[in-house]
Parts: structure tokens; C-alpha cells; sequence
């Protein structure tokens, strides 16, 4: 901030406002990493290719924005990233990944100066979530190695 150092959020003290943000509708899970105080993501129920829930991500997004983490007696959070229910926010990377991989700036984050805070909708687009004449493309499957192939490959590089 301005005034000197800000004290965000982590993980162990944020249990309260979680559990509000896990209460919004379309939200499956909330977390902040343990590596990276201040960053809040939030996994929805939208999968890829899934043009049912169009504009799910914009909702969550606002829907976090607008709730103070201070009400909860909680460090600032900065950074609010909503992802799709394909990224796994048990993973230091996973979650980053996801975050700009499926994020236009221009048409999917949104800062609020007030609170100092930026919100970003990295959720799986479809043509019904273009925003001000921002198109999306279709985005392709994420390409996940088959765990025996991963297994293997472990085991050639310790040489088993």
C-alpha cells in the first residue's frame, strides 16, 4: 500500500473468510497457498468446452470482490484468481498455470482501486463470455500424462 507494508492474507488465519467465499453459488473450493500469502484462489464449476454456465467466473469474481477479508478479521488479499474445476489448488503451479493460460487482462480482470485489490476470471471461456468486443477462442483440453507413463519415466531417470 501507500503507507507501508501490507498485511495479507495467509492461509492459517483466513479459515472465516473462506468458508464466505466457499458459500457463494458455483464455488467448489477456496484457498490461499501456504507459498503465496495474499493470493486467493477460488475453483468453480465450470469444466472446459461447458457453455452452460457462461459468465460463472465474472459472478464469482465480483461476488469475492466484494467481500472485505478485514470483516473476517483477515490480512489483505490482493490477488483474487477464480478457476475452472479442472485445476487442482493443491499444487503450487497448477493454479498459476490456469490463472494464464485461460486470463485475457483486457477482458477478464478486474482492479478495484478502493481496496487495493485486482480480481482475474481464469475460468474455461466459450463464445458466450466475450466481454466488450473481447473475443474467446476455444481453448484446448488440457494434456495430462497417464500416470503408469509418468511412472516409467521416473523410473528411467533414477535408472530402475
Amino acid at each position: 500500500g501507500a503507507d507501508g507494508p501490507v498485511d495479507v492474507a495467509r492461509a492459517a488465519d483466513a479459515g472465516a473468510h473462506l468458508v464466505r467465499v466457499a458459500l457463494i453459488e458455483g464455488v467448489l473450493e477456496a484457498v490461499i497457498p501456504a507459498e503465496v500469502p495474499g493470493w486467493l484462489f477460488v475453483r468453480v464449476a465450470r469444466a472446459t468446452g461447458d457453455d452452460t454456465s457462461e459468465g460463472l467466473g465474472r459472478r464469482v469474481r465480483d461476488s469475492v470482490l466484494d467481500l472485505d477479508p478485514r470483516d473476517d478479521g483477515v490480512g489483505a488479499l490482493p490477488f483474487v484468481v477464480v478457476v475452472g474445476e479442472d485445476a487442482d489448488l493443491q499444487s503450487a503451479v497448477d493454479p498459476f498455470f490456469h490463472w494464464l493460460a485461460q486470463m485475457d487482462p483486457g477482458r477478464d480482470m478486474v482492479v478495484r482501486a478502493a481496496s487495493e485489490r485486482a480480481g482475474f476470471d481464469a475460468t474455461p471461456k466459450t463464445a458466450g463470455d466475450a466481454v466488450g468486443g473481447r473475443p474467446v477462442r476455444a481453448w484446448p483440453p488440457i494434456l495430462r500424462t497417464p500416470p503408469d507413463v509418468t511412472a516409467r519415466c521416473l523410473g528411467i531417470r533414477q535408472g530402475e
